[in-house]
Order: structure tokens, then C-alpha cells, then sequence
């Protein structure tokens, strides 16, 4: 894409993916040699093709491979697809990936395994306080035609071939196959779970993402004293709505925590070099202590909150929302005074009385006060 922007093309045109019949014809040719396929093979024909998701690529691979071959043989290969892809289309899918620079690598491969199908505003948000230039990696990713962006009412969602995303997986896991706590990425419940409970965790990992599906699942976690004592280098951790009684250690490195319905009523941020960026504990009646590159922070809806918590050391802060927290009363004083502050939102802090006097934020560009129905008067600015 990028050489034919350089080259001034007229115009570049976007091939699509084979549609189901032609993809069914293609796969035929090299799988039967233009015979209609029997019956006992019908059924799974109609898998492969939707396996390869109109991919020329892998409908004439899979085809040929699986040309003149037994129906147990097609069972078992087709078995075998779904944990480990055919070496000719992983191979051949991956030249695209290994003409990229590190930082684009790590982008692709955590959209591959994180974040496909979500918004591209949240995946930014994530991945630059992650501390990558996204924008253009996203770019670059889109030039190699290894993303898409799908335009819908709720906003761009990053998408990707299933064959790409398969890919993805596969060079993560490839890092350890064996020992997950090796691996730079942990999504999966049941390596987490080993990692953790264990306290395997190596300087491999940089994130761990527990997907929303798992939730369900509560009921099977056995974590009751997590420790990421070991997992020196970890980055990003988001672990939405689990019930874990304790955490005893987190890394400085960590810079992103987003944990919605976090139980605990202290997290253990005990030292002064923290590098967090963002903390999202939306939902959650807890008060945590605060780090010193703390640029937003979300405590939405913490319906037990009854004061602020202690912002003093926070100097970065651009982002601070308390939405929801209908028992906060008293705004501290040295907030009024905040110099870094661009966003405040307050919204439906219906104990909220005051914000003092006067407000002498340099920086704030918004501020939300609606439903604050007890404030009896507006500071000056």
C-alpha cells in the first residue's frame, strides 16, 4: 500500500476475500480435481472453506494437502488446524509480520491476541500508555494488510483475518510452548491460573489480559493470595470483575491496571518508583494510594467512597472522574489548585456540597458537574 502512495498510484484497489461459493469451487479444483466431493466429505469441505474465510491462500494449501487422503485423515487434519496452522500458510502469511519493525511486531501481535474486534480509541489508549506510538503502527499494520478498520454506530473496531489472528497466537505460544509463564502475552484462564497460582510468573511476561468471557467462570477461580513478585517486566494487567481476596505484590514496571469490581479494599502500591500511567477501578469501593506518574484515573460508580482519595503526590494527573460516587462530600483543597488537570468529572456526586472557593486549574478544559443535586454554589474560576 505504502508503495504504490509513494509511486502517486490513481487510485489502489482493496481485493477482497473469495465469497463461500467461489471459495467452495477453488477448494474443490484442488482437493477433488473438479469432482463433486461425496457425501461423507461434504460436511467437512464446508469447514475447511469456512476455515480459510475466502483466502486463496489457504484454500489451495489446505486443498491440495488434503487431496486423495482418507476421511480419518481429513478428521485428524482438520483437528490438527485448530491448534497448530498449516507450516506452507503460517509461513507464507508470516512474511508480512517479519518485515516489521519490533515496536509494529508487538502492536500486531497484541491486537492479534487481545484485541480484535475491539475499539480502536480504547486499544490506542491502552497501547500508548503501554508506551507505544500507535497511530502509526496501526498505519502500518492497515498498509500490510495485516488490520482492518470496520467503521459501525459504536465506532472503529480493529479487525483482522482469522487466519492472521491464528497466526498471531501461534508466534505467542511458539515463545514457550510448553511453559506459559515464558510467554509475553497471558489471555488464556488456564495459564494465568498456572502462572499465578504457582508464582512461575518469569520476566518474559509484559501483559496479562484476562478476556470478559471468563467471568462466568468465577466460580472455578482458585486464586486467593495473588503475587506478581516474579513478573518483574509486566506492563499491563487487566483483570475486570475477578474476585481475588488478596494481591501482595505488583511490579513498578506496571502501567496500565484496569480492574472494574475490584473486591480489595487496598492494592499494594508500596513503592515510590511505580510507573503507572492509568488506573481504571470503575465499580469498586476501594481507595488505593496514588503514584507519581498517574495521568487518569477512573473511579466511576464506587458507591461506598465517602472521600477522596489522596491525590497530593499526583502532579501528572489529566484525567479524574468520580462519576457515580454518590457519597463523596468534600472536595479537597489542593485539587482546586492542580495544575495538570484537564478533565473532571464529577457527574452524579449527589453528596458533593462544594468545590471551595475558587478553582485555579491552569489546564482543566472539562468539567462535568450534572446531577450534583447538592452543591449549593459554584466556585469561581
Amino acid at each position: 500500500m505504502q508503495l504504490l502512495k509513494i509511486h502517486d498510484a490513481h487510485e489502489i484497489y482493496n481485493v477482497e476475500g473469495l465469497a463461500e461459493n467461489e471459495a467452495f469451487d477453488l477448494f474443490r479444483l484442488k482437493a477433488f480435481k473438479q469432482r463433486k466431493p461425496e457425501e461423507e466429505y461434504l460436511d467437512l469441505s464446508n469447514q475447511v472453506v469456512k476455515y480459510c474465510a475466502g483466502l486463496p491462500l489457504a484454500l489451495e494449501v489446505l486443498g491440495s494437502h488434503l487431496y486423495g487422503r482418507s476421511i480419518k485423515d481429513w478428521h485428524s487434519a482438520f483437528g490438527k488446524l485448530n491448534s497448530f496452522p498449516h507450516v506452507d500458510i503460517f509461513e507464507t502469511l508470516k512474511i508480512s509480520y517479519d518485515g516489521l519493525d519490533s515496536m509494529d511486531k508487538d502492536i500486531f501481535l497484541d491486537i492479534a491476541y487481545f484485541f480484535k474486534g475491539s475499539l480502536k480509541e480504547y486499544v490506542i489508549n491502552i497501547l500508548e500508555r503501554r508506551g507505544y506510538h500507535v497511530e502509526i503502527g496501526i498505519t502500518t499494520l492497515i498498509d500490510r494488510s495485516l488490520l482492518t478498520i470496520n467503521n459501525k454506530d459504536s465506532g472503529e473496531i480493529l479487525e483482522m483475518h482469522d487466519l492472521l489472528e491464528e497466526m498471531g497466537k501461534h508466534i505467542v505460544i511458539q515463545e514457550s510452548p510448553d511453559d506459559p509463564s515464558k510467554r509475553s502475552r497471558l489471555r488464556c484462564y488456564e495459564d494465568i491460573d498456572l502462572v499465578l497460582t504457582q508464582n512461575k510468573g518469569t520476566e518474559a511476561t509484559h501483559s496479562i489480559i484476562l478476556p470478559n468471557f471468563f467471568y462466568e467462570k468465577q466460580c472455578a477461580v482458585r486464586w486467593r493470595d495473588l503475587t506478581f513478585s516474579n513478573i518483574s517486566q509486566l506492563k499491563v494487567l487487566i483483570l475486570n470483575g475477578f474476585n481475588v481476596p488478596i494481591v501482595s505484590y505488583i511490579p513498578c514496571s506496571l502501567r496500565v491496571l484496569h480492574w472494574t469490581n475490584c473486591p480489595m479494599e487496598t492494592l499494594p502500591f508500596i513503592d515510590q518508583y511505580y510507573e503507572l500511567v492509568e488506573i481504571d477501578l470503575g465499580n469498586s469501593s476501594n481507595i488505593v494510594q496514588f503514584l507519581e506518574k498517574l495521568k487518569f484515573l477512573w473511579l466511576g460508580n464506587c458507591s461506598r467512597l465517602k472521600q477522596f482519595p489522596d491525590l497530593s503526590e499526583a502532579p501528572k494527573l489529566e484525567v479524574l472522574c468520580f462519576q457515580g460516587c454518590d457519597e463523596l462530600n468534600d472536595f479537597p483543597s489542593y485539587l482546586t489548585r492542580h495544575k495538570s488537570l484537564v478533565k473532571l468529572i464529577l457527574k452524579n456526586c449527589s453528596s458533593l456540597e462544594t468545590l471551595g472557593c475558587k478553582l485555579e486549574m491552569s489546564s482543566l478544559k472539562e468539567l462535568d458537574l450534572g446531577g450534583c443535586k447538592s452543591l449549593r454554589k459554584l466556585p469561581e474560576f
